[in-house]
């Protein structure tokens, strides 16, 4: 899968994002903000997730149904991104978790 940029342009993710921005909100409405600025941009990303097709049985007959191809892993950049995983996972239950960590020097805040 190619590395791109997403831009994802949605009302309702526009209203979180100012949410989150806003400083006089409090500690609840940020996390559930969060929760649901994080399953829309999930939804956002995994249009481009790779599927193929398989068989499956239906109470009514048999016919083809398209799953995902590979495992999906959720990858946050520790610390702000962990607050994210919960809204990806929603939509990707099964997903693998890991974390990435990085850090700056203080001094020139170039990353290390």
């Amino acid at each position: 899968m190619p590395q791109t940029l997403i831009v994802v342009e949605h009302p309702v993710l526009a209203d979180r994002v100012s949410v989150l921005r806003d400083r006089n909100t409090s500690h609840g409405d940020f996390r559930q903000a969060l929760y649901e600025a994080s399953a829309i941009m999930a939804v956002e990303v995994a249009r481009e997730l790779p599927v193929k097709e398989v068989d499956i049985e239906t109470p009514l007959e048999s016919t083809t149904g398209l799953r995902l191809r590979d495992e999906v892993a959720v990858v946050p950049v520790l610390r702000a991104g962990l607050g994210m995983v919960e809204g990806f996972l929603r939509l990707l239950p099964d997903a693998r978790v890991g974390h990435v960590g990085i850090y700056r020097d203080e001094e020139d805040h170039v990353p290390v």
